[in-house]
């Protein structure tokens, strides 16, 4: 389809582009037409992963929250207590898979910042899941 056709064109742009700003590396490889296919072939499994993991996400979000168990509406609260920014930066972390320098790229800011705000809000579920597994012990 179209659609395929071009995503592949894409990322074939892309790994060459890459390949070209870091020429003075992949030249010296043996294979760099290998290196340029491996690129391109890693970047498309990680949008076509990316693409399905958004569907998927955005499939659980349409469904009404009553089908939801217990243990998936507590994580939410969880995640209800995070700011937006913090929200925003582990669904794309961690639903959409993106790394922190895609991530970083998308919201025009440094990695470390990045890094940082992850790291604070990663902390911030672990203190509340850590709560949570206390009260749920007690009862």
């Amino acid at each position: 389809s179209d659609v395929y056709k071009r995503q592949a064109q894409e990322v074939a742009d892309e790994a060459l582009a890459l390949a070209f700003e870091r020429w003075a590396e992949v030249s010296s490889m043996e294979n760099p037409t290998g290196w340029v296919y491996g690129t391109a072939k890693n970047r498309l499994r990680n949008q076509l992963r990316r693409s399905l993991l958004a569907e998927r996400f955005a499939r659980l979000r349409r469904r009404d929250e009553e089908s939801f168990d217990d243990a998936f509406l507590e994580f939410r609260s969880i995640l209800a207590g995070l700011t937006a920014r913090q929200r925003h930066l582990v669904i794309m972390r961690h639903v959409l898979q993106m790394t922190e320098p895609e991530i970083a790229a998308e919201l025009g800011v440094p990695r470390g910042t990045v890094s940082s705000r992850l790291r604070k809000a990663h902390d911030q579920i672990r203190r509340s899941m850590l709560l949570l597994l206390l009260l749920w012990s007690l009862t």
